[in-house]
């Protein structure tokens, strides 16, 4: 299945292959403790999101405002307007 059409406040992003991560010391943190923040693009913009945000832009979101979409062998997420940060430049 595919979404062709977001509806609401809603915007369709995918989110960056997250990988472990190494520290100075040598310490390796996993993909599941990922910051509490992070960098996603922006696919489709719903059809009642303001002028602020349009598609191709970088927004950072909280951790948990992610919801999953599955589809064409691909995943992407629906995010509500009101879990954004900003826009990133």
């Amino acid at each position: 299945m595919k979404i062709t059409r977001v509806i609401g406040d809603r915007l369709l992003v995918q989110v960056p292959l997250l990988g472990e991560e190494k520290t100075d010391s040598g310490l390796i943190i996993p993909a599941s403790a990922a910051k509490e923040k992070q960098v996603v693009t922006v696919l489709q913009v719903g059809t009642d999101v303001k002028e602020q945000i349009s598609v191709g832009d970088q927004i950072m979101i909280g951790k948990y405002g992610l919801e999953l979409v599955e589809g064409n062998e691909e995943k992407y997420y629906l995010v509500n307007t009101e879990d954004v940060y900003g826009v990133m430049e």
